[in-house]
């Protein structure tokens, strides 16, 4: 496992937290930036690996994932006053607990299919890469 790799590409969910909590991403907004996201993240990850493309990735989106919800359970005052649709959201849904709590439960399952999803399209990318040639970089 690369770690620092690992914990360097995974601050694109802080990224995409802070834009939450701004209120600049509202309903497919998110999806669309989690999906820009995988875009960078998966080939950087593939082409920085020898092994592990999987784990690497899964661990990149999960704390990725997990990053976000932290970022937003801090900000949850500023992140529902600037969401009001998912304000609305999570008071028609929530079976008897605190917003807060519905939101630390409702996260880390979607963290870790998020990571699922980068680990997948990090094996594809490593899959598709051209490997470098035997003996060097490549390079003069």
């Amino acid at each position: 496992m690369r770690w620092l790799l690992i914990f360097a590409l995974s601050l694109h969910g802080l990224v995409v937290g802070g834009l939450s909590v701004a209120g600049l991403l509202h309903e497919w907004r998110e999806f669309a930036a989690w999906m820009v996201a995988a875009a960078i993240v998966a080939p950087i990850a593939a082409f920085n690996l020898k092994r592990m493309p999987m784990a690497n990735g899964f661990m990149i989106g999960l704390l990725g994932g997990l990053l976000k919800s932290a970022l937003v359970l801090a900000l949850f005052d500023t992140y529902l006053a600037n969401n009001p649709i998912a304000e609305a959201q999570m008071t028609a849904d929530q079976i008897g607990y605190d917003a807060r709590v519905y939101y630390g439960i409702i996260t880390p399952p979607i963290s870790m299919a998020w990571g699922l999803f980068v680990a997948v399209g990090t094996l594809v990318v490593f899959k598709l890469r051209k490997p470098p040639p035997p003996g060097g970089s490549g390079l003069p």
